[in-house]
């Protein structure tokens, strides 16, 4: 490892951002694997056999750029 450190305020988790997750019966949102968000989000398949980091994180990359413009809209608004 890197032992780098990022700013909070400049991650992006895909599991995290609100409209990517799922809610549950409760109403509470619940984070979804990354294979499902890229499967319906980006048409494609991932995970299939061996597991691999760089292919996550380059589909997790790929679905920020999908969503980058409303997420950073997102961040710049206050918290409801």
């Amino acid at each position: 490892l890197f032992k780098r450190d990022h700013p909070r305020a400049r991650t992006r988790d895909t599991a995290r951002w609100s409209p990517l997750m799922r809610t549950n019966r409760g109403g509470k949102k619940r984070p979804r694997k990354l294979r499902d968000l890229v499967r319906e989000h980006l048409g494609r398949s991932i995970q299939e056999g061996e597991h691999g980091s760089v292919e996550d994180a380059t589909a997790a990359m790929d679905l920020y750029r999908k969503f980058a413009t409303d997420w950073e809209a997102s961040l710049r608004q206050p918290a409801a």
